[in-house]
């Protein structure tokens, strides 16, 4: 998983999220249950020991924050920062490195995501 499939999956999600619900807004980034969970449930697309590396390293860059998405809330949401959105917007125009046979401009990722479920079952 490259950096940028991984900043991918995270809108991915947050968009999965903001879909299914009625009254969208910050509150729909997903939290790091959520994200781990539906990462797990794409093992045949996603190595699921090698998205906690991405996470430290979007986390240490910048890409990502992990906090509370409103005052009372207590949950850890996992949400791209303006530093991550502009990295992934620019990744997707332009593709990701320089040996990268990915044509990020034609909307082409090196993942085939699903995102399984909007809500961890308890």
């Amino acid at each position: 998983m490259k950096m940028h499939e991984f900043l991918w999956y995270v809108k991915a999600v947050h968009e999965k999220v903001e879909s299914s619900v009625e009254n969208p807004g910050p509150w729909c980034w997903p939290t790091r249950d959520l994200l781990a969970w539906n990462i797990r449930s794409n093992r045949e697309a996603i190595d699921p020991l090698g998205w906690r590396d991405r996470y430290q390293v979007a986390r240490d860059k910048g890409f990502i924050t992990v906090g509370p998405c409103a005052a009372h809330c207590h949950g850890p949401h996992v949400t791209l920062t303006a530093k991550g959105e502009a990295t992934l917007a620019r990744w997707m125009q332009q593709g990701c490195c320089a040996k990268c046979a990915c044509r990020a401009h034609e909307g082409e990722v090196h993942l085939a995501r699903r995102i399984v479920e909007t809500r961890r079952r308890a």
